[in-house]
């Protein structure tokens, strides 16, 4: 008996950190919601700004995510040149935070 519960718990763990990992896979997320924009690994196009190795990407993760939630038009728009407004996105917060990990590391 004490060996089912261990092997249920394990199962249950196992399935959980599985699911987080999913979650947490935003390089398909950016790839399908942002690449086409900001350019394969964040490198930047003529639609939108590179993100790789930014002054942006590295700082503050509340301001990233405000940007991508929010999105940027009109005044709010930072940079004049491109003429595609950044939309905004419906992300969970886990999400969002994993988009900002992810982001982080390109």
């Amino acid at each position: 008996m004490r060996l089912f519960i261990v092997g249920a718990v394990l199962v249950f763990v196992m399935v959980f950190s599985v699911q987080a990992r999913a979650e947490c896979d935003m390089e398909r997320t950016f790839t399908k919601k942002c690449s086409m924009c900001h350019g394969k690994a964040g490198v930047g196009t003529s639609m939108a700004p590179a993100l790789s190795g930014t002054e942006f990407i590295r700082s503050d993760a509340e301001l990233i995510k405000e940007t991508f939630l929010n999105g940027r038009s009109k005044k709010a728009k930072k940079y004049k040149k491109f003429v595609t407004p950044m939309p905004k996105y419906n992300f969970t917060d886990e999400e969002a935070d994993c988009l900002v990990e992810y982001l982080k590391g390109l």
